[in-house]
């Protein structure tokens, strides 16, 4: 009996990224390959056709998991320079409030 195997790749316009999905299967005959795809975009790994796992490059898990870039880093972006930024000053202050006193 013959096996069907599918491969699927859908591109997403506009964020430059491939979804690939392959069975646990192939992903043992050819982890160099889903390695490759996962560059470009998720690859979700299928057990019985259902998905299972999903292989990321190190890259897109760390702005998942929110750990791209530093503090520092995101200020010292290229083009941030042209951006006027003055934000309105806030008045604070401290209030001294007897707990004992009428209202």
């Amino acid at each position: 009996m013959a096996k069907l195997i599918l491969h699927i790749y859908i591109h997403v316009p506009g964020l430059g990224m491939n979804i690939t999905s392959v069975t646990s299967r192939e992903l043992n005959q050819d982890v160099a390959r889903a390695k490759r795809a996962a560059k470009s975009g998720p690859v979700f790994i299928t057990d019985r056709g259902k998905p299972a796992h999903v292989l990321l490059c190190i890259e897109d898990y760390r702005r998942l998991a929110g750990q791209g870039r530093s503090l520092l880093e995101s200020l010292s972006m290229p083009g941030l320079t042209d951006i006027d930024l003055d934000p309105p000053r806030v008045q604070t202050g401290v209030a001294l409030i007897d707990p004992w006193a009428e209202s």
